[in-house]
């Protein structure tokens, strides 16, 4: 919601012009969560059969949020 407020915020005080390519955008979405729940079903996967793999857990949830706050601190465009 907040970013829904700056974007029209900032559309409305530069007179910005949006160009969106929804196609993209929604490419970009479902490969990230597709990414996202690969890896939440491997951690499980792991957690299970291991039964103590609490440091394996600790290290994939890590890595799966580095990677959400990247993909979401960045635009598309600017990731190689």
């Amino acid at each position: 919601m907040n970013l829904l407020v700056y974007l029209l915020a900032g559309v409305a005080v530069f007179r910005a012009a949006i160009h969106v390519d929804l196609i993209s955008c929604a490419v970009a979405l479902v490969l990230s969560l597709a990414i996202a729940l690969s890896i939440g079903v491997l951690a499980a996967t792991v957690q299970i059969a291991l039964q103590k793999g609490s440091a394996l857990i600790w290290l994939l949830g890590s890595g799966l949020w580095f990677l959400s706050e990247l993909f979401s601190q960045f635009r598309v465009c600017r990731v190689p």
